[in-house]
């Protein structure tokens, strides 16, 4: 969807404009079908893909009907920039990750120690599941590791010992 409200506005203006001028008889207007490609590459300009595929040029060829299709575009438009403005504008600033829970927290020092302690990490899965349900399970070495990591990391402790070293 566009942030453009001035754009998506002045789209709304031309639809009710032309819609206006087809019921007054003006012939200098594109015909049924014409209106119906200009609106669809206008709407692609405002970058309203998903609108513009909604248009079926083959509907368009009276001109009370081209009129009453511009007309209900006109008042989509309009609720397009009304909904738009609306909606809270985007942060400007990405905001900050929440602090893990209490027991990811507790479970991931749990994981730490073990690791410096250089508990094997199977022995590790294992001890896991007899832990409290509360704490998330973790199937994996490659889990175990990244939760002892992510531990250090977060607390700034020393890494946890490469395996291969010991």
């Amino acid at each position: 969807m566009p942030d453009d409200a001035a754009a998506i506005r002045r789209l709304a203006d031309w639809c009710r404009d032309t819609a206006k001028g087809i019921l007054s008889g003006d012939t200098s207007l594109p015909s049924g079908i014409e209106c119906a490609e200009q609106l669809r590459r206008r709407l692609l300009e405002a970058g309203l893909v998903r609108m513009a595929t909604r248009i079926n040029p083959a509907r368009w060829r009276s001109n009370r009907r081209t009129a009453q299709y511009l007309c209900d575009w006109d008042e989509r438009l309009l609720q397009l920039v009304e909904a738009s403005a609306k909606r809270p504008a985007a942060p400007t600033k990405a905001p900050s990750k929440p602090r893990p829970k209490r027991t990811l927290d507790a479970r991931n020092r749990w994981i730490y120690e073990r690791c410096i302690a250089e508990v094997p990490y199977q022995t590790i899965i294992i001890q896991l599941k007899k832990k409290p349900k509360s704490w998330d399970r973790i199937e994996s070495i490659q889990g175990i590791r990244a939760a002892a990591v992510r531990y250090a990391a977060q607390n700034g402790l020393p890494q946890i010992p490469r395996r291969q070293d010991l």
